[in-house]
């Protein structure tokens, strides 16, 4: 799932991730990533990021475009089914919604038929 809205900037692969326990910050025009870790009280370990060394100007999805491209040329299996993909669209959706209603909404992960 590619997201990208009211950018102002020259292109770039920009990725953050937000979770309980640390940010990441990946953009593929730098050469590391940024890492923020949380204590057990969620209190930041460091105000300096950590900084992960990573390969310059390779697109934030190259293995997901290559893992897709051995799939349909060879048949090979993918790591995450169609279930996996759906969840991540349910997630994408509960999003927007809480972002219309301005209160928390949980993903609806029933898939059933």
């Amino acid at each position: 799932m590619f997201v990208s809205t009211g950018c102002k900037r020259n292109y770039t692969m920009r990725s953050v991730f937000y979770g309980t326990k640390g940010t990441i910050i990946c953009d593929n025009k730098s050469e590391h990533f940024d890492l923020f870790l949380m204590d057990e009280n969620d209190h930041k370990v460091e105000t300096v990021p950590q900084e992960i060394p990573v390969e310059v100007a390779n697109h934030n999805a190259v293995g997901e475009f290559k893992c897709f491209a051995d799939a349909v040329l060879s048949g090979a299996d993918v790591p995450t089914d169609a279930v996996a993909g759906a969840k991540t669209i349910a997630v994408c959706m509960a999003i927007v919604e809480s972002a219309k209603k301005m209160e928390p909404v949980k993903p609806d992960y029933d898939f059933s038929v």
